[in-house]
């Protein structure tokens, strides 16, 4: 939704509940009063934040683009010949790995950028009291490695948030591009993709592949 859009819904709101207050003057209590006007305040609040991004963006388009997507594409056969992975669990956490270094450099890059340092939280889907463990000793391993060809993490807040996909509009726009992504290298179509395409993170000279697309492993794709 545009701001204007959201602007224009939000005054319609805070205009019902002003309706709504003084037809209930004749049954008003302590209570009813203090709902009212939290949400009043609310509603204001919210009113005033869509108007100050409509005075500092000049356009919606420049608030879409700042948006910037990673996607991690994996070849299970090439994978499976490494030495490093004999289950499906090692595969998610060769991905994960990838993501979560591309990350890092991206805050790195805004850090720069801005001139502050930028710090960034991962959330991932839950998957299971298990799987959530595995994958939250596997957070911590890749965070505190000191191995040669593993990244340091310092933009990252240390925890990793879980929670299920159906809770976090985060988590259902990431499964959405990752769907299109996969249709994109397993079926050969793209429609959806190229809607992605331009979110997708890129190097300053504009290339994609290491950046926004990251194939693992590096070799072996056929």
């Amino acid at each position: 939704m545009s701001p204007n859009r959201l602007l224009k819904r939000l005054r319609s709101s805070l205009a019902a509940i002003l309706r709504r207050i003084s037809e209930l003057k004749s049954i008003w209590s302590p209570s009813a009063a203090v709902t009212a006007v939290g949400t009043i305040a609310a509603m204001i609040a919210a009113y005033a934040a869509v108007d100050l991004l409509l005075k500092q963006t000049a356009r919606w388009d420049d608030a879409e683009n700042s948006v910037r997507t990673i996607a991690s594409v994996c070849s299970a056969a090439a994978a499976y010949k490494m030495p490093s992975v004999t289950t499906q669990d090692d595969i998610y956490h060769l991905t994960y790995k990838t993501i979560s270094e591309r990350f890092q450099y991206y805050l790195q890059d805004m850090s720069t950028m801005v001139g502050r340092k930028e710090f960034g939280i991962i959330v991932d889907d839950h998957r299971g009291s298990k799987g959530d463990a595995r994958l939250r000793r596997y957070h911590q391993m890749i965070l505190h490695s000191s191995a040669e060809f593993t990244s340091r993490y310092d933009n990252l807040i240390e925890s990793l948030f879980l929670e299920p996909s159906n809770l976090s509009v985060g988590i259902q726009l990431a499964d959405m591009v990752a769907g299109a992504v996969w249709r994109k290298y397993e079926r050969g179509d793209d429609k959806w993709y190229s809607v992605v395409e331009p979110s997708l993170r890129r190097s300053r000279s504009g290339r994609l592949l290491g950046y926004g697309i990251v194939k693992v492993p590096k070799y072996g794709w056929t």
